[in-house]
C-alpha cells in the first residue's frame, strides 16, 4: 500500500468547493484516488512577486478554519503544551470520527486542573452528530446523543480552554486582562 500526493491544477468542482478553487492534490492508495484536496494556493518569492498561483487568488474568501493552525500556536504559546494528535486536532476541522473525538477529549482531560476540570460542556459548541458516516451510524445505532466533541471546531476550542486553564493555574494574566476565563 502506498500513499502519495500529486499536485494538480484542474477545474473540476464538487458540491463542497468553490468555482474559484482547483484540485491541489490527490491522495492515492494502490493507484486508486482516495481523496481530492481543493483550494487556492499562492507562493511568493522573497521580493513578494508571485512565483506560483493555483486557483483564483484574487477572489476574496473567509479565513475561517485556515486560521486554526495559527490559533493552535497561540494556544501553545499561552501554555497549552499540545503534542501529537492534540496538535492535529487543534489545527483543523474534523469529521467526528471516534479517533478524532477521543483526541478532543484528550485535550480536555490534559487541560483539566484540580480546580478547573474541563468537560465537553465547556466547549460551548452546538452538540452535533459526526459528519463521518461510520461514527454517525454507530452513534445512532447505540442511541447516543449528539455531542460537542463531534463538532468540526471542537479541537480548536479544546486547545483554547487548555490555554485558559494553564494561564489561570499559573496566575500569569496580563495586566488588565479578565478574558482568560472558560467563557
Amino acid at each position: 500500500m502506498t500513499n502519495s500526493t500529486t499536485p494538480q491544477a484542474t477545474t473540476h468542482t464538487t458540491d463542497h468547493s468553490s468555482a474559484f478553487d482547483v484540485e491541489l492534490a490527490q491522495l492515492t492508495r494502490n493507484n486508486f484516488i482516495e481523496a481530492r484536496h481543493r483550494g487556492r494556493l499562492i507562493l511568493l518569492g522573497p521580493d513578494g512577486d508571485v512565483q506560483l498561483a493555483l486557483g483564483d487568488i484574487h477572489e476574496p474568501f473567509y479565513l475561517r478554519s485556515a486560521a486554526k493552525p495559527l490559533q493552535a500556536i497561540g494556544s501553545m504559546k499561552a501554555g497549552a503544551p499540545l503534542r501529537g494528535s492534540q496538535v492535529a486536532i487543534a489545527c483543523g476541522s474534523h469529521r467526528g470520527t471516534f479517533e478524532q473525538m477521543r483526541a478532543v477529549q484528550d485535550v480536555l482531560t490534559q487541560g483539566s486542573t484540580e480546580t478547573t476540570p474541563l468537560t465537553p460542556a465547556n466547549l460551548t459548541l452546538k452538540p452535533s452528530y459526526p459528519s463521518d458516516s461510520q461514527a454517525y451510524k454507530a452513534m445512532i445505532q447505540a442511541n447516543l446523543a449528539r455531542t460537542p466533541l463531534a463538532h468540526p471546531c471542537s479541537g480548536k476550542h479544546a486547545a483554547f480552554l487548555w490555554a485558559c486553564t494553564a494561564k489561570l493555574e499559573r496566575g500569569d494574566l496580563e495586566e488588565g486582562s479578565q478574558n482568560w476565563t472558560l467563557h
